[in-house]
């Protein structure tokens, strides 16, 4: 970002910023809403300060997140199961059970994902979906019956899941999804 033409001092605006953040918010306030995820990649919860022990574990969880991504990549040929796109752009490797609810061996754990598509995400991540053991999917009554047949879930296909699914499926339909 380029100063303008008629400022005298200041420049480092953004270090100005931290330091009033820093004397005016608590930082342990401060953590990423694990349910915002870019290009599937969602962020554990953390706070703004960190010691180095916490950094390098940090680090640690961002490159096992990308093997979880490839792994679910690689698992489902690289398309969302459900709506066939390839689109690794638009492609979200999901967890089934959420990131911040679990261990941190069930984070990395393939069987705790699936490849979907944002929208399809997004439903998942609502629990205004579900997925049986057998692939079928199961809808939340609140969804309403206009925006089930914009999606066409009546003509979605089973998916195939591995066996270690069943466990993080279980989870998510007794605690994540929204039946009413």
């Amino acid at each position: 970002m380029h100063r303008a033409p008629d400022a005298k001092k200041g420049g480092n605006a953004q270090k100005r910023i931290r330091i009033c953040i820093d004397r005016n918010v608590d930082s342990e306030s401060l953590i990423f809403d694990s349910s915002e995820k870019h290009l599937g990649q969602e962020l554990p919860e953390i706070t703004v300060s960190l010691n180095e022990t916490e950094k390098e574990y940090i680090r640690t969880a961002r490159i096992g997140q990308g093997q979880f991504r490839k792994s679910l990549i690689e698992g489902y040929g690289g398309r969302c199961p459900i709506t066939g796109i390839e689109n690794e752009q638009l492609l979200i490797a999901s967890h089934i059970k959420p990131w911040k609810k679990c261990t941190n061996a069930e984070r990395l754990d393939p069987c705790n994902g699936i490849l979907l598509s944002a929208l399809i995400d997004r439903l998942f991540d609502q629990g205004l979906i579900t997925f049986e053991d057998d692939g079928s999917v199961s809808v939340s009554s609140l969804l309403a019956e206009s925006d089930r047949k914009r999606c066409a879930i009546d003509q979605w296909p089973r998916i195939n899941l591995k066996a270690g699914s069943r466990q993080y499926l279980q989870f998510h339909r007794a605690v994540e999804f929204k039946c009413t």
